[in-house]
């Protein structure tokens, strides 16, 4: 009987850690569920800071348009500049052309300081926003890599506690087994001394077989 109650307080031990267990596997569940949810909002908003850099992306590529038009208006003014210093060979035949050259080197002129400064603002603006979007990004994927980090190590604790509770249910399972065939055995031999000391015997025998394992 004694033997009995001390298998009985072991598989009562036994049932205690596996509802220990299985509470901690709930919650490591949750938490894994919760990182998991989080990773899919980092993954959008990855998206969304993407799609920004396909737009610093088109503004870049409207500056490279603009400082292209400034060196073809450059190129305009050189030629014309050319065109006047040509015709002030001639100043009495050309006067008149020469006079129509400087206003349109003038309207050149202010084209190109125009665009010029349009092309600067727009540079200024399109790194200034690249600059921000890359940040962005780098911080979004620092913390997408860190929650992956708490994910994996989640896993591996979710795993091993699940290990945990099979072998506890593993072990309480035997020792149910073990019980029942005592309390069996004790049943069929009546009460006698010698009945007695048989079944303590077992019982002993049982419990070491239970110890080892």
């Amino acid at each position: 009987e004694r033997e009995l109650k001390k298998l009985q307080t072991k598989v009562s031990a036994l049932e205690d850690e596996r509802e220990r267990r299985s509470k901690a596997l709930q919650t490591a569940l949750g938490r894994v569920h919760a990182l998991e949810k989080e990773e899919e909002e980092n993954m959008s908003k990855l998206e969304g800071l993407s799609m920004r850099l396909e737009d610093a992306d088109y503004v870049y590529e409207r500056i490279q348009e603009l400082q292209e038009q400034v060196r073809s208006l450059q190129q305009q003014r050189k030629d014309l500049t050319e065109r006047l210093q040509q015709s002030l060979l001639d100043q009495d035949g050309i006067r008149h052309e020469r006079d129509a050259l400087s206003a349109d080197i003038e309207i050149v002129r202010k084209e190109i300081e125009q665009g010029e400064s349009e092309a600067r603002k727009g540079e200024q603006q399109a790194l200034s926003r690249v600059a921000e979007v890359e940040a962005e990004l780098e911080s979004q994927r620092r913390m997408a890599k860190s929650v992956a980090g708490q994910v994996e190590v989640l896993t591996s604790n979710l795993q091993r506690a699940q290990a945990e509770c099979q072998e506890a249910l593993w072990k309480q399972a035997a020792a149910e087994k073990v019980k029942s065939a005592l309390e069996e055995e004790a049943k069929a031999r009546g009460r006698s001394a010698a009945v007695l000391e048989d079944v303590i015997g077992s019982v002993k025998e049982r419990s070491s077989e239970l110890q080892d394992l």
